[in-house]
């Protein structure tokens, strides 16, 4: 059974999800529209027969994003055929979803069917979402063009005809050649070219206007309408012939790549690496594609975001790259790139689930700051806006835990000077430990680089202290890059390692305790100066009041009778006066 960690972190968004068994192997492929909602689904409750076997027998589960639930159930069908799971025996045939269907003959007909073995002299096209979608289409090309609608040929023209909905092939008014024009443009229409038909129906519309035929324009103009909406209603995979998509992400120094491969319009396969990003991203990228296909079926044509070489790789494969910048091709690319995305987010969710080895990270600590052992950490930082209500916060992890119990918050001084509110803050903290009453730990890390390590070092000499001490450095896009020794030695954190991922949580820990305190006195300070211009109200007051009543709003709406049991009933009328304003008596 897939642990409940897995299945937490689920995005939820469109998409399909494969359940694999302990060998790999794919076992089912569903749709859902939301994947964590569905996936989870099978593991909160019980279920009966095929379904439990399911549940028990999957051990892990991997998804495909897309951006809709439409796209999903197409995606689905072919994960289906491609695959063929052992779950997913009611959709193994092809009849489970309408495809549209013409007919090789002299002159074709369109059909709405469910299984194409019957006549495969045929051509083909979807599958469609349902029946309805189908039909939709098929009602729109039969108003659009003069396309036969009968089974079987009639010995006479029918109203279709008189109706300019038939060419009248059934008495020979048209040619085959003349009929299989208009035949291709039902094809073009049918492989996703939208845009042909509503050039088509606009140019046929505004014909009928200037010649003054309203009512055909208006017609015509309802057509359009529909072709809109059914082409929105009935979006297929419109991937072209034969190409692989690639897609990367990056976060927390960690590369992933998405490689998807189309062949016959289909996506016959997803493949998803996850790298350390030890080199400039470009150049990372550009390597492992290569490596990719030193072991894979090269394509014919290879699509690649515009940031990387794309006529690099096409020397170096032998291959067509090429990086879209416009149209379906763009789409496509943005969601190769999301789907790299999930899948990065869903690897650092899970990594970080597992939790983090505390010990093997507090040894590389000590290895690295010729420490003998660190059991005990202490981390600070200073928290303001714009030199405002400066706050200092102080927390403790002893023992593989935070000791909430010995975290300590601090009013400072000195405003916008970052290096004094350290240092006023790392004098408090350095002077209990001098008088005895809170000892040392065994390594004191600050939120920042040599500057304020230097500041910690001086503190530490003046009062003849002895501590270990680090900090932590930040990379030009605001990355927790570097572990810094007040020698000024830098030791990368690399991406997953228990060192970094020790350093990241103590380091959101103690931004998360400085900025509620730093919220909690903005507050108060809002709420004192709403009070202070109250005749009769001095902190003693605000204070008794703030107590009682909990909020300003909570004060505003006091009765006199209420506000005159803290405050003397002088002070309450000046209160309710100074909210309600000339509108008091």
């Amino acid at each position: 059974m897939i642990e409940k960690e897995a299945l937490a972190i689920i995005p939820t968004t469109s998409g399909c999800y494969l359940f694999k068994n302990r060998d790999g192997v794919i076992i089912y492929v569903g749709k859902a529209k939301d994947l964590k909602k569905r996936v989870n689904s099978y593991f909160n409750r019980p279920h009966e027969g095929k379904t439990s076997k399911l549940v028990i027998e999957a051990t892990s589960v991997s998804f495909i994003t897309t951006p809709s639930e439409k796209e999903a159930l197409l995606l689905e069908i072919d994960l289906i055929k491609q695959h063929r799971p052992l779950y997913n025996i009611m959709f193994m045939d092809d009849k489970t979803y309408p495809m549209i269907k013409l007919t090789h003959e002299t002159y074709p007909q369109l059909l709405v069917v469910r299984d194409r073995k019957k006549d495969k002299k045929a051509t083909y096209f979807g599958p469609y979402p349902d029946a309805r979608a189908a039909r939709d289409t098929l009602k729109l090309l039969h108003d659009v063009f003069p396309l036969r609608k009968c089974r079987s040929l009639p010995k006479q023209v029918c109203l279709y005809f008189h109706i300019k909905q038939c060419s009248g092939p059934c008495q020979a008014f048209i040619k085959p050649s003349e009929y299989q024009l208009i035949v291709e443009d039902v094809k073009k229409v049918l492989k996703g070219d939208w845009e042909y038909l509503f050039t088509k129906l606009n140019h046929d519309m505004m014909q009928a206007s200037s010649r003054y035929q309203f009512e055909l324009a208006a017609t015509l103009r309802d057509r359009l309408t529909s072709a809109h909406y059914v082409s929105k209603r009935q979006t297929i995979t419109n991937f072209e012939s034969e190409h692989d998509v690639i897609g990367y992400a990056t976060a927390e120094g960690v590369l992933s790549l998405s490689f998807f491969m189309i062949r016959e319009g289909k996506i016959v396969k997803k493949d998803d690496w996850i790298n350390d990003l030890m080199q400039p991203l470009e150049d990372q990228v550009e390597t492992l594609i290569q490596e990719y296909y030193m072991s894979t079926t090269k394509p014919k044509l290879l699509m690649v975001p515009p940031e990387l070489n794309a006529s690099l790789l096409s020397e170096t494969l032998d291959i067509k790259v090429v990086s879209p910048k416009r149209g379906d091709k763009v789409k496509e690319m943005q969601w190769a790139h999301d789907n790299a995305n999930q899948s990065l987010r869903y690897h650092l969710n899970r990594e970080k689930q597992k939790g983090i080895d505390v010990q093997e990270a507090c040894e590389t600590l000590a290895m690295h700051l010729e420490s003998p052992s660190i059991d005990s950490i202490e981390m600070v930082d200073v928290s303001h806006t714009f030199g405002t209500h400066t706050v200092g916060a102080r927390i403790v992890f002893e023992q593989g835990i935070f000791n909430k119990a010995k975290y300590r918050r601090y009013k400072l001084h000195a405003q916008n000077n970052d290096l004094e509110n350290m240092k006023e803050m790392l004098y408090r903290r350095l002077y209990r430990a001098l008088e005895g009453s809170e000892p040392l730990p065994d390594l004191m890390l600050v939120d920042g680089g040599l500057a304020q390590l230097h500041v910690l070092q001086s503190l530490l000499q003046e009062m003849n202290l002895q501590c270990t001490i680090a900090g932590l450095v930040k990379d030009h896009k605001h990355q927790t890059s570097d572990l810094i020794r007040v020698d000024g030695v830098k030791i990368p954190l690399l991406a997953l390692d228990p060192l970094t991922l020790l350093c990241v949580k103590l380091q959101d820990e103690v931004h998360r305790f400085a900025i509620s305190f730093h919220q909690h006195l903005r507050s108060k300070a809002q709420t004192h100066s709403q009070l202070r211009d109250i005749e009769g109200l001095g902190e003693a007051r605000i204070r008794s009041l703030m107590k009682k009543f909990k909020s300003i709003s909570g004060i505003k709406n006091a009765s006199l009778e209420a506000l005159s049991e803290v405050v003397p009933l002088s002070v309450a009328h000046n209160i309710i006066k100074h909210f309600k304003g000339d509108s008091y008596e």
